[in-house]
């Protein structure tokens, strides 16, 4: 994957934050990613307040996720996933599981920024282009959930952070790669199941 179309993109820090707690246990692990592709400092600790504080450049975060899953494989991209939708914090008029899912894309847009303008307005309601989405379509049953993700993360990130979102609300919910095209596949997206 080319990362540098994103090089003018840039990632709230919150959404960093996930990958620091997931790597609680070893936060040598975690801190050498973060030092590896420029994102922090030598010797810098990260914590969840300074990187709150900050933007990053998504181009270095788009190498620094995609080597940790080479490097470390699909599980801990699942993982990290899993832990930033755990500790993301959510607005009180959220409240199911529904609304949680139906508000990715708006979340992955707030998160993110193109040329110092962040990608969706609260006060407009306008959302940009150029990072992909999160696209959500809820079955009439009620109990599950199509996402067609076109965005520049790996595809097990995703898949934890559906799962992780969804089990704030639901105890108990699956989230499947549906056969197909697949990002770890060099195609452009995927498509997941969550049911509950």
């Amino acid at each position: 994957m080319d990362f540098s179309a994103f090089k003018t993109c840039e990632v709230w820090g919150q959404g960093l934050s996930g990958h620091v707690a997931a790597f609680r246990q070893y936060p040598s692990v975690g801190d050498k990613y973060f030092t590896r592709f420029g994102l922090l400092r030598e010797g810098e600790i990260p914590t969840t307040e300074n990187l709150r504080a900050n933007w990053y450049s998504m181009e270095a975060w788009l190498r620094t996720v995609h080597t940790i899953v080479d490097e470390v494989g699909a599980s801990t991209a699942y993982s990290i996933g899993r832990k930033v939708a755990e500790i993301a914090e959510i607005p009180p008029d959220i409240a199911d599981i529904r609304s949680v899912l139906g508000s990715l894309d708006v979340v992955y847009h707030l998160y993110h920024r193109l040329e110092g303008v962040q990608l969706f307005d609260p006060a407009t309601g306008k959302m940009g282009e150029g990072i992909g989405h999160y696209s959500c379509k809820f079955a009439d049953d009620g109990s599950s959930a199509t996402f067609y993700c076109d965005n520049p993360y790996p595809c097990d990130l995703d898949r934890g952070i559906f799962a992780g979102f969804a089990g704030r609300f639901e105890p108990a919910v699956s989230v499947t790669h549906v056969a197909g095209p697949c990002r770890k596949k060099g195609d452009s997206a995927c498509n997941y199941l969550v049911q509950w």
